[in-house]
């Protein structure tokens, strides 16, 4: 952890000075990374929803006040991990985090040129599979508040139903988007 913390504190500062000495040495380094070495711009625009891959995404504020719900944010990642012993190897692991979108950001570098939309999310713990299968994530208790952001392209849609027994958990639902079809290359 103390590791991480030093990386949060000290790798921006890294970057840009490891950028500016190396540029005029270094073919390899793109006009996108002298950009973003330097930082984002000073203003950064927000949204309250957005719409990605013709589905729309909705921060949980505005959508909480509708009939449908678009503020399910589900992200699905490979890692590494040590289930059992730290000793062992680690296991190749699909995971997926499910949370809701507070707000959407598109960060500026250089001259607005470069652009990157951010989804701010409150991501949830107490992830659980039941016996059909069906997955439920404990709302009551969120997680990796460090870590909120992603970029908007790897966020998929799901929603979320109350679990009529445990009312702190809800089921996640992920459905197929309307008008928008999985057919075979053949």
């Amino acid at each position: 952890m103390r590791l991480q913390k030093l990386h949060f504190k000290e790798f921006a500062d890294w970057f840009e000075t490891y950028v500016r000495k190396n540029r005029g040495k270094d073919e390899n380094i793109s006009p996108d990374i002298c950009s973003i070495s330097r930082g984002p711009n000073f203003f950064i625009k927000s949204y309250n929803g957005y719409i990605l891959n013709g589905v729309k995404f909705l921060s949980f504020e505005v959508s909480n006040l509708k009939k449908t719900q678009n503020h399910g944010v589900l992200v699905s990642a490979t890692t590494s991990t040590y289930l059992k012993n730290p000793n062992d190897d680690p296991k190749i692991d699909d995971l997926s985090y499910h949370g809701t979108l507070q707000k959407v950001y598109e960060v500026c570098y250089g001259h607005d040129m470069l652009k990157y939309t951010m989804f701010h999310c409150k991501w949830y713990d107490g992830f659980k599979k039941d016996e059909f299968g069906l997955v439920s994530v404990k709302t009551s208790m969120p997680k990796y508040g460090e870590e909120p952001f992603i970029f908007a392209e790897q966020a998929k849609q799901c929603f979320y139903s109350i679990d009529p027994i445990e009312s702190n958990r809800s089921f996640v639902l992920n459905r197929p988007h309307r008008q928008i079809f999985d057919v075979d290359d053949v």
